[in-house]
């Protein structure tokens, strides 16, 4: 899964792939603080 967001932020023109990187990061944040 890690190697997919890696593989959307390499590419270029990444601007809003990165703003989209840092949402779903903070989801995932969530739902494993969540797990703990």
């Amino acid at each position: 899964m890690f190697d997919l967001i890696r593989s959307l932020t390499k590419r270029k023109g990444s601007e809003q792939r990165t703003k989209e990187f840092k949402r779903i990061s903070e989801q995932l944040g969530m739902t494993f603080s969540a797990r703990v």
